[in-house]
């Protein structure tokens, strides 16, 4: 638990688990970010998110004067490493501060992969096969 205010009104403390959350749902915004839980669940986001492993790839730490986070992620093959990270940094640091109002000390992202999207399959048509009786019957 982080705390973030104690006045007279009681303590406000915020949960590893919910920076997390926020930090991932932030590097999320980022155009060629995927997160490492991706090849779980690569076409599917929402489920992705549901999955407790998703926040596994966000490491949290406390110093005295904020917090350290660390995030692992993929990048979507096209895009420009350096920029996404820069950008999900700058997210990250953003989204903490703003939603959460804590301050953040560091956030290194870490790059496990670069990986090609995968495209959607067409579907095929479903085709009934005839049976000898129906198709002498319609003659």
């Amino acid at each position: 638990m982080t705390k973030l205010k104690d006045h007279d009104q009681g303590v406000i403390q915020i949960a590893d688990d919910v920076i997390a959350v926020v930090a991932g749902t932030a590097a999320l915004e980022i155009d060629g970010v995927l997160p490492i839980a991706a090849s779980i669940a690569p076409n599917n986001i929402a489920e992705m998110l549901m999955k407790k492993n998703f926040w596994k790839g966000i490491k949290i730490e406390k110093t005295e004067d904020g917090v350290c986070v660390e995030m692992q992620l993929l990048i979507k093959l096209g895009f420009k490493i350096n920029d996404v990270s820069v950008a999900v940094q700058n997210r990250i640091k953003e989204a903490l501060e703003t939603m959460i109002g804590i301050d953040v000390v560091r956030v290194d992202v870490v790059v496990s992969g670069v990986v090609q999207e995968r495209a959607k399959r067409a579907r095929k048509p479903k085709i009934k096969p005839i049976n000898k009786i129906s198709r002498l019957v319609n003659l």
